[in-house]
């Protein structure tokens, strides 16, 4: 998760704005600059359409009850689906 302020943090909860989604927005957000240098990101019609594509496959993939195992560093050593 990024940091956030806590300005950040009420916003988001006030509009109703998941932390997933600014996750995603992080991850996959168009870059525009201001004049004071802050970065605004927001998704195009083609990202829009490719992660909701993703999104679905992966509430597919959520259903099948899939596990991961760690390694004690964190490192992911297989996956699977509960049987």
């Amino acid at each position: 998760m990024s940091i956030m302020t806590d300005h950040s943090i009420i916003r988001a909860q006030q509009r109703g704005i998941d932390p997933m989604v600014i996750e995603l927005l992080i991850l996959a957000g168009k870059e525009t600059y201001s004049d004071n240098e802050a970065c605004h990101l927001e998704l195009s019609k083609k990202s829009k359409k490719n992660i909701i594509k993703r999104l679905k496959s992966s509430i597919r993939a959520i259903e099948k009850s899939p596990y991961v195992v760690l390694s004690h560093d964190g490192t992911v050593i297989t996956t699977a689906h509960r049987q």
